[in-house]
């Protein structure tokens, strides 16, 4: 396969010169990126809109077909890498259009501080957090019914990050959070797309990996503090055990943030292990059933009938690697380094002044 870069606006393609150092990454808990090396007379400026896309050359007509839009986003950089008479060469950082999500702030129309009651759906909060930024919520966000734990007060927050707030951290399960930069759509859910059905997924692996991570020990408790450690929240409460769990988690502005994801990773350690499989197809393989897989599809690859969810896909113009996990991801997994184990500490010893009194040396 081929790749070039589609300049949306101007309705132009610039071919990549570099094809073994062309990559996209899609994964389910960061945004989408891509890099490419192009050649031209003049950069492409950033904030451009572009498509990433592979095509089939036909080598008697020398006609494009099978073309595809590996990524729609935005040139975040470019980096000038040769210089010359004619044609320079650039290198192009490209991050999906939601980035743009994170240059805005929740706000209602008049004010920067916006007022998430505790009996707010998590549908209702997503609604208020994306008011003027032109996207909207898509088709699917299961466990949208549900309300949010407390009262939340939003004070020039990015937007990205309370959409993250809602729709990933406190939710009752362990959901993702998805965007569609053709329809500047907002969705999150169990997973994606149900492809459990496409079996020629197991035909199309041709490099496979498993990995299996096994919790510790189940914890009879899992205590969280958040911002700044103002805020706590545990779970079961009170504990049953002097044995628990000890997490910060600074992006947690409230008590009850702080127990219901403490309640979250409690559930979380009742299950054993998780796997993870890796495995790698061919380009022209990432169709089954003339449908494209995406990041967050749910798919079979083994004899576990609850599937696998996509968590990453990377894409070169030689193979596609993809990355999978059991549905029983755990939450820890979901938000990574921001998640910090406490140690725990000690206190600085408090010395005072002592005395027995007068002694009686004379005595038996």
């Amino acid at each position: 396969m081929t790749w070039m870069l589609y300049k949306v606006l101007a309705n132009a393609t610039i071919p990549v010169v570099d094809n073994s150092s062309a990559v996209v990454v899609c994964n389910i808990t960061s945004l989408n990126t891509g890099k490419v090396k192009c050649s031209g007379t003049t950069p492409i400026d950033t904030d451009t809109e572009v498509i990433i896309q592979d095509y089939v050359v036909n080598t008697s007509t020398g006609a494009l077909s099978e073309i595809h839009d590996i990524l729609r986003g935005v040139v975040m950089k470019y980096t000038e890498l040769t210089k010359g008479t004619t044609n320079n060469t650039y290198e192009y950082d490209i991050s999906e259009m939601a980035a743009t999500l994170d240059y805005y702030r929740v706000h209602n129309g008049t004010s920067p501080t916006v007022n998430f009651p505790a009996t707010d759906t998590i549908l209702q909060a997503v609604n208020k957090c994306l008011v003027n930024t032109q996207w909207v919520v898509g088709t699917k966000h299961d466990g949208s019914g549900d309300t949010i734990v407390d009262a939340i007060q939003a004070i020039d927050m990015r937007v990205i990050k309370m959409l993250n707030k809602f729709c990933v951290e406190l939710t009752a399960a362990t959901t993702y959070i998805w965007f569609d930069s053709n329809l500047k759509t907002v969705e999150w859910g169990y997973y994606r797309n149900d492809r459990r059905a496409d079996l020629d997924f197991k035909k199309g692996i041709y490099y496979g990996r498993e990995e299996y991570k096994t919790i510790k020990f189940q914890t009879p408790g899992v205590k969280v503090y958040g911002a700044g450690k103002s805020y706590v929240g545990q779970y079961p409460d009170p504990f049953v055990s002097p044995r628990y769990s000890l997490y910060q988690y600074d992006d947690a502005t409230t008590n009850a943030e702080c127990k219901a994801l403490a309640e979250h990773i409690w559930n979380d350690f009742t299950v054993d292990s998780k796997a993870r499989i890796q495995f790698k197809l061919r380009p022209n393989q990432t169709k089954p059933n003339g449908t494209y897989i995406l990041e967050g599809d749910l798919i079979k690859v083994d004899s576990i009938a609850a599937g696998y969810v996509i968590t990453d896909i990377t894409y070169s113009p030689k193979e596609v690697q993809v990355g999978t996990i059991t549905t029983i991801e755990s939450i820890l997994g979901q938000l990574g380094d921001k998640l910090r184990v406490i140690e725990g500490g000690t206190g600085g010893p408090v010395y005072q002044s002592w005395s027995p009194g007068p002694l009686n040396v004379g005595g038996d």
